[in-house]
């Protein structure tokens, strides 16, 4: 079944599915529980060893319509049965690169971005480009969260032009499949619009495919001119390339009403933007869940889950806009890079890549990529002990996601 499956594409500034206009209605799913890989590493929702949770969350992921999940992986794991799985729900994949060991640090961009980042990176592309219903990849999440934050700037171009050289040469060496590109940024208003232009401004080959935000503006009973959702719209209008929201569904108050996702698929919305994903599948300490997983493992339907069900289903007849390509396409221009986008933060010039792309393309050639989360793992305790403190310190950030 996943071998059927239509890849997402993207054309202009909408995504695709074949000839129909794709727009996202997903759920941010993630485990609860610890890993048992500890501190460093994250549970990964579609390993082997969680899918007794994916068959049972299936069905539940059809009832709220729910199309896209955004997840975090272990490239490490096996994710064929669970990629199959979705495959055959008709459910897509966002994945986002970083993990608590392996990211863009914000306090410090440019000691974290190493070729052990990169290599990561590419390990967690190689895992998910197999399947045909990834619908893409994040390379940066909510690095930048406030002004100062936006040194990082430069890191997370470069990373994105890395991410995406890599993919050019392993789909020339090897036919691997090319992913869409983007990020995530937090809900920091004042910078959002210079981040879309920074990435996606300028050479093709250093920009992102698309850009994603988190936004929380629309609390309890709202409207799109209170919650900002009209500002939005106007503002990312002449956008060339698609936007949506990585994260919604604020929490002043239980239960969520999921007003908001009715103006998320509602024409007046997705005429701009390509959709949106709800926060979060299952419920934990923050109380964000759509679901309760009892002891015995059965998940329960929570207060939200209803509502946001009932919001989706009140949106199934829009029609969503698939001329706006044809009828105002010049209106889209690809921005320009201003000579400073981030006043005094973020240097225009991109840091050199880490890499020697030779020997990249001689191990994607034998096939041979360096395991760098087994190599650790196999270290003696107390040189790994020694390595993670030294080389990977964790005061910087990490997933929103979790």
């Amino acid at each position: 079944m996943a071998d059927k499956v239509t890849p997402i594409n993207i054309r202009g500034r909408y995504l695709w599915k074949g000839e129909d206009r794709f727009v996202i209605n997903g759920v941010v799913y993630q485990s609860h529980k610890p890993s048992r890989e500890g501190a460093f590493s994250i549970p990964d929702p579609l390993a082997e060893d969680q899918l007794d949770d994916l068959e049972k969350s299936i069905p539940l992921f059809k009832e709220l319509g729910t199309n896209t999940l955004a997840v975090f992986i272990d490239p490490a794991k096996n994710h064929d049965e669970a990629m199959n799985m979705l495959a055959e729900a008709g459910i897509y994949v966002l994945t986002c690169l970083s993990t608590p060991r392996w990211t863009i640090r914000r306090n410090a961009p440019f000691e974290s971005y190493t070729a052990d980042l990169l290599q990561a990176y590419f390990r967690a592309i190689d895992c998910m480009a197999a399947y045909r219903n990834t619908l893409g990849v994040i390379v940066a999440n909510e690095v930048i969260n406030s002004v100062p934050a936006t040194v990082a700037a430069p890191v997370i171009r470069a990373v994105t032009r890395d991410v995406k050289r890599y993919m050019a040469l392993a789909a020339e060496v090897a036919g691997q499949r090319v992913l869409p590109v983007g990020i995530s940024s937090a809900q920091f208003m004042s910078i959002l619009e210079p981040q879309f232009v920074y990435f996606s401004a300028g050479r093709e080959e250093e920009t992102i495919d698309f850009f994603s935000f988190n936004c929380y503006s629309w609390a309890g009973e709202s409207s799109m001119y209170i919650s900002g959702y009209s500002s939005l719209a106007k503002q990312f209008k002449g956008t060339h390339i698609p936007v949506f929201f990585s994260e919604y569904g604020a929490n002043y108050g239980s239960p969520r009403h999921f007003q908001e996702t009715r103006a998320i698929l509602s024409r007046e919305m997705t005429d701009t933007f390509s959709g949106g994903i709800a926060y979060e599948f299952f419920e934990g300490s923050n109380h964000y869940g759509l679901v309760q997983k009892q002891a015995d493992g059965t998940l329960d339907r929570l207060a939200d889950f209803k509502n946001l069900k009932e919001s989706v289903q009140a949106c199934k007849d829009v029609r969503h806009n698939t001329l706006l390509e044809k009828t105002t396409g010049a209106e889209r221009k690809k921005p320009e890079m201003h000579a400073q986008e981030f006043p005094e933060l973020a240097e225009q010039t991109l840091p050199e890549c880490p890499l020697n792309w030779d020997e990249v393309k001689e191990q994607i050639e034998d096939g041979q990529w360096v395991d760098v989360e087994r190599d650790l793992l196999d270290l003696e305790v107390e040189d790994l002990a020694a390595s993670v403190w030294e080389r990977f310190r964790t005061d910087g950030t990490g997933p929103r996601w979790g």
